[in-house]
């Protein structure tokens, strides 16, 4: 209603002659019709949606790192990596744990293997991590991992909300259900017939 480019409105409960319709369109009036909601009402409209949300989540089972210019394996390596690291250079990514992150695509397509899985990377500039004084370049990285599936359905309505009234416009462009809520939130004035805003209601 705030976009109604027109010169006045005219509410009516019964609807409109095509001799006042007329007139309504010479005068630049608009019109609508205000009456209870009917059970057809509700034909056409959005009932309800219901949402189902999936997340997929790589958790890391083993980590083995190997230093820069290591002469041994990084199956070999008994290096331990806190997983609060900042990463100080050879990457964007702020802390060991995002790192990992990095190394362990997680499938989107529920027809992916999702089982154990492993990554491995070699760096080269090598990755610096820093914990508290101590710093430590990562020439290779080896990640195993799985992957958790999980999946929430919830359902979106009107929930306790009861649809008291309907008010459209002559030509059916506007077209708004009026809920029970919303009319408590307003009173008629006795003697003046008035309807104000309730006392004590934003």
């Amino acid at each position: 209603m705030r976009h109604l480019v027109a010169e006045g409105i005219i509410v009516t409960t019964t609807g409109f002659t095509a001799g006042a319709v007329d007139l309504a369109v010479d005068e630049e009036l608009a019109l609508f019709t205000l009456r209870p909601f009917l059970p057809a009402d509700a034909d056409g409209r959005v009932k309800k949606l219901v949402v189902t949300m999936r997340s997929v989540m790589p958790v890391p089972d083993k980590v083995q790192v190997a230093p820069a210019g290591a002469t041994h394996t990084i199956a070999d390596g008994d290096l331990v990596v806190c997983m609060d690291s900042l990463v100080v250079s050879g990457s964007t990514v702020g802390t060991f744990r995002g790192l990992l992150c990095t190394l362990m695509p997680a499938p989107l397509d529920r027809d992916v293997s999702i089982g154990e899985q492993t990554h491995a990377q070699v760096f080269n500039p090598p990755v610096v991590v820093q914990y508290g004084d101590r710093q430590l370049e990562l020439g290779e990285i080896a990640v195993k991992y799985h992957v958790e599936v999980g999946e929430h359905t919830f359902t979106v309505d009107a929930g306790k909300k009861v649809a008291e009234l309907n008010l459209r416009s002559w030509d059916s462009s506007y077209d708004r259900v009026v809920w029970s809520h919303e009319l408590q939130q307003y009173l008629v004035e006795p003697g003046t017939g008035i309807v104000v805003p309730r006392p004590g209601r934003p």
